[in-house]
């Protein structure tokens, strides 16, 4: 990301990114699994055996001790919190940032993933290992001793196997050596350019996933269902809770509402307002775009980039400014709207 010119922050947006990330929660999901494998060397361990192990056995220096697929649930239950998390909030400093309203219903989330994985792994998974074990050893019978010598210990695999999650906030160190601050500085600019590098790998994938015929394909499906949307609006929420401190992800916030209030909400997408909703996703996938103008909530410039920016009227004593507020992301809307025949085809 810092080799990026375009995502390096600038001085000018620290102090917005700054805010963002204390007053947001870090939420860390800790989970380790098991391999259910030990090393080995092929040359000294097998070289009394007329041919090599079959490949489930051993691979790439590595023996597996019992059949692997035993481990699923594990594996599902990991990535079952790794996406919560994702949803909640934009990755950063090894966890996730998210809004404090959603510290709650997450942790209670996270507890309930949490609490059936070490029952899964008490209960069910250590007790049988020994049967487990067994189990692989017959189904290879020519290196059963090796095998059987190899068995990791209960307690090895109850430690491998864990589970733990935390939530924090982060606040500037109370120090008077600037080197520490200055690290802490450009610690909260990398928080902006993870939103927005974020946003446009999930409005790609839900391009691709909800939109087009195929994952091989460009071209577009003539209708949509409204889960597609909802996808879209799951999105928006997450960048509206960054928007909450930082200001720079509200043309990203005001993008979106705009579109998605022209689009029905019952009933499949199609014609115009499926042009719409992929002309947005587009949008949202130019990380270099979503850059420019997010700064220009910080340094308003002229500009002719995708976002018009807005200036919020505290009252009604100039109806010219309002009026022209009024009409501003409106334009947005009916860019969008336009059908680029040119740049899509409908299947």
């Amino acid at each position: 990301m810092q080799d990026n010119p375009t995502l390096a922050p600038d001085s000018a947006a620290i102090p917005c990114t700054r805010t963002a990330v204390e007053n947001m929660y870090l939420v860390v999901a800790d989970v380790s699994l098991w391999t259910a494998t030990v090393t080995i060397d092929p040359r000294t361990e097998f070289h009394l055996e007329q041919r090599m192990p079959p490949r489930d056995l051993v691979s790439g220096g590595v023996m597996a001790v019992l059949d692997k697929a035993i481990l699923t649930a594990f594996e599902t239950m990991r990535s079952k919190a790794r996406r919560l998390c994702l949803a909640a909030g934009p990755g950063f400093a090894g966890g996730n940032l998210i809004a404090p309203h959603k510290a709650g219903p997450l942790h209670e989330e996270l507890e309930k993933i949490q609490a059936e994985f070490e029952r899964r792994r008490d209960t069910v998974l250590i007790p049988a290992l020994p049967f487990l074990y067994a189990a692989w050893e017959s189904k290879h019978p020519l290196y059963a001793d090796l095998l059987r010598s190899r068995r990791p210990p209960a307690g090895v695999v109850q430690a491998r196997l864990r589970f733990k999650f935390g939530f924090t906030q982060l606040s500037a160190p109370d120090t008077q050596d600037e080197s520490i601050a200055e690290s802490f500085r450009q610690m909260c600019g990398e928080a902006f350019p993870a939103l927005v590098d974020e946003v446009a790998q999930r409005s790609r994938e839900i391009h691709r996933r909800s939109f087009c015929v195929d994952d091989n394909s460009n071209a577009l499906k003539t209708s949509v269902r409204q889960t597609a949307i909802t996808s879209i609006r799951d999105l928006l929420e997450k960048i509206d809770d960054f928007a909450c401190f930082d200001p720079r992800a509200r043309p990203m916030v005001q993008l979106i509402q705009r579109t998605l209030a022209t689009l029905p909400t019952r009933g499949p997408i199609t014609g115009p307002d499926l042009i719409a909703a992929v002309n947005l996703l587009r949008a949202l996938q130019n990380a270099d775009t979503l850059i420019t103008d997010a700064l220009s909530m910080v340094a308003p410039a002229p500009q002719s980039g995708l976002f018009d920016p807005l200036e919020e009227s505290e009252g009604s004593e100039d109806s010219e400014e309002s009026a022209d507020e009024a009409t501003a992301i409106p334009a947005v809307s009916e860019r969008l709207k336009a059908p680029d025949t040119a740049a899509l085809s409908l299947v």
